[in-house]
Protein backbone atom coordinates (compact mmCIF):
# COMPACT_ATOMS: atom_id res chain seq x y z
CA UNK A 1 0.00 0.00 0.00
CA UNK A 2 1.30 2.78 -0.78
CA UNK A 3 -0.27 6.49 -0.52
CA UNK A 4 0.43 10.13 -1.12
CA UNK A 5 -1.54 12.82 1.52
CA UNK A 6 -2.24 16.27 1.27
CA UNK A 7 -2.07 18.84 3.73
CA UNK A 8 -4.95 17.42 5.70
CA UNK A 9 -4.26 14.05 5.71
CA UNK A 10 -6.18 13.12 3.34
CA UNK A 11 -5.85 10.49 0.64
CA UNK A 12 -4.15 12.49 -2.62
CA UNK A 13 -3.34 9.40 -4.97
CA UNK A 14 -3.26 5.30 -4.08
CA UNK A 15 -1.48 2.69 -5.41
CA UNK A 16 -2.25 -0.66 -4.18
CA UNK A 17 -0.85 -3.97 -4.60
CA UNK A 18 2.11 -6.49 -4.95
CA UNK A 19 4.26 -7.31 -7.50
CA UNK A 20 6.26 -10.11 -6.04
CA UNK A 21 4.49 -13.38 -4.40
CA UNK A 22 5.21 -13.18 -0.65
CA UNK A 23 4.50 -17.18 -0.72
CA UNK A 24 7.94 -17.59 -2.47
CA UNK A 25 9.85 -14.94 -0.59
CA UNK A 26 12.44 -16.41 1.67
CA UNK A 27 14.33 -14.58 4.99
CA UNK A 28 16.26 -11.69 3.61
CA UNK A 29 14.65 -11.47 0.25
CA UNK A 30 14.77 -8.25 -1.00
CA UNK A 31 11.23 -6.94 -2.39
CA UNK A 32 11.42 -3.84 -4.87
CA UNK A 33 8.93 -2.00 -6.48
CA UNK A 34 8.36 1.06 -8.49
CA UNK A 35 5.29 3.29 -8.32
CA UNK A 36 3.97 6.43 -10.41
CA UNK A 37 1.13 8.66 -8.77
CA UNK A 38 -0.91 11.63 -10.49
CA UNK A 39 -0.38 13.76 -8.14
CA UNK A 40 -2.17 17.16 -7.18
CA UNK A 41 -0.25 20.10 -8.43
CA UNK A 42 -1.67 22.89 -5.87
CA UNK A 43 -0.11 21.74 -2.61
CA UNK A 44 2.41 19.02 -0.81
CA UNK A 45 1.72 15.63 -0.12
CA UNK A 46 3.39 13.51 2.57
CA UNK A 47 4.38 9.66 0.65
CA UNK A 48 3.45 6.55 2.79
CA UNK A 49 4.06 3.31 2.82
CA UNK A 50 2.64 0.58 4.94
CA UNK A 51 1.52 -3.04 4.32
CA UNK A 52 -1.22 -5.14 5.65
CA UNK A 53 -2.17 -9.02 5.44
CA UNK A 54 -3.90 -9.59 2.12
CA UNK A 55 -6.47 -12.21 3.86
CA UNK A 56 -7.68 -10.24 6.86
CA UNK A 57 -7.16 -6.61 5.54
CA UNK A 58 -5.17 -5.51 8.81
CA UNK A 59 -2.38 -3.02 8.85
CA UNK A 60 0.94 -4.81 9.77
CA UNK A 61 2.56 -3.16 12.20
CA UNK A 62 6.35 -3.28 13.42
CA UNK A 63 7.81 -3.76 17.50
CA UNK A 64 6.82 -0.03 18.45
CA UNK A 65 3.28 -0.14 17.05
CA UNK A 66 3.80 1.74 13.58
CA UNK A 67 1.86 0.66 11.20
CA UNK A 68 2.94 3.09 8.31
CA UNK A 69 5.86 4.68 7.18
CA UNK A 70 6.78 8.56 5.69
CA UNK A 71 9.04 8.34 3.14
CA UNK A 72 9.53 12.10 1.99
CA UNK A 73 6.92 14.91 1.74
CA UNK A 74 7.44 16.73 -1.92
CA UNK A 75 5.96 19.85 -3.23
CA UNK A 76 4.65 18.75 -7.00
CA UNK A 77 4.24 22.61 -7.80
CA UNK A 78 7.88 23.02 -8.22
CA UNK A 79 9.76 22.41 -11.00
CA UNK A 80 11.63 19.68 -10.01
CA UNK A 81 8.74 18.20 -7.00
CA UNK A 82 11.48 19.19 -4.45
CA UNK A 83 11.31 17.64 -1.27
CA UNK A 84 9.89 19.99 1.53
CA UNK A 85 10.46 17.73 4.11
CA UNK A 86 11.57 14.13 4.77
CA UNK A 87 11.14 11.52 7.91
CA UNK A 88 12.48 8.13 8.94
Amino acid sequence: LWAALDETGQIAAQWDGLDAAPQSWRPGDLVWQWHRFALPTAAPVCLQAGVYDGQTGERLADAAGTDVLVLTCVNPSTSAGQAVRSET
